[in-house]
């Protein structure tokens, strides 16, 4: 009966699924040092947001394989990037980036930019992690609520790595480069 219940909540959470694939919206986070990171900074990278809370066991099982990921497929072009949800959270985060000894960015962001973000409907209950693949060009190719297992993530990862980064003109190129 409750792997049914189980099956029935996970199928009524796809049914109002946000839209894959769109293209990634901008999105500000807030690092811990008060500085803006736009997201759009990442552009040309394979980039897994992790929308966390650092008390959920689920949100630190997924955050140390991003980690191990990290450091093994960051110098190919893989950048994860953790954000708390809700600011609540923030007296938390320094903690959990040391615990888990995070090398990657983490922030924070307001609740109901994140629920934008994620398209998710107003009634539905904000549920974490929420994980988002999004491809070099910007594209959000996989959303959902819940930790992936390695060798899952690993193969999207990978899948989007092979497509090749994006080719800046030199006026978009100077451009970003004034963004850092």
């Amino acid at each position: 009966m409750k792997k049914l219940l189980a099956l029935m909540t996970f199928a009524a959470i796809a049914a109002v699924a946000a839209e894959v694939p769109r293209k990634s919206p901008e999105f500000v986070i807030q690092m811990l040092d008060g500085k803006d990171q736009l997201l759009s900074k990442y552009r040309g990278k394979v980039v897994v947001l992790e929308f966390f809370s650092p008390t959920c066991p689920h949100c630190q099982k997924t955050v140390q394989m991003l980690q191990k990921l990290y450091t093994e497929l960051g110098p190919k072009g893989f950048q994860p990037i953790a954000i708390s949800a809700g600011m609540d959270h923030k007296p938390l985060v320094p903690n959990f980036i040391k615990n888990f000894g995070l090398t990657f960015p983490v922030g924070i962001a307001e609740r109901d930019l994140e629920i934008t973000y994620l398209q998710l409907p107003g009634l539905q209950s904000f549920m974490v992690p929420q994980v988002v693949v999004i491809d070099r060009q910007g594209v959000i190719r996989d959303q959902q609520v819940g930790g992936e297992e390695e060798p899952e993530m690993r193969a999207k990862i990978l899948k989007y790595l092979s497509a090749p980064p994006i080719q800046l003109t030199p006026k978009k190129a100077a451009a970003a480069a004034t963004k850092k």
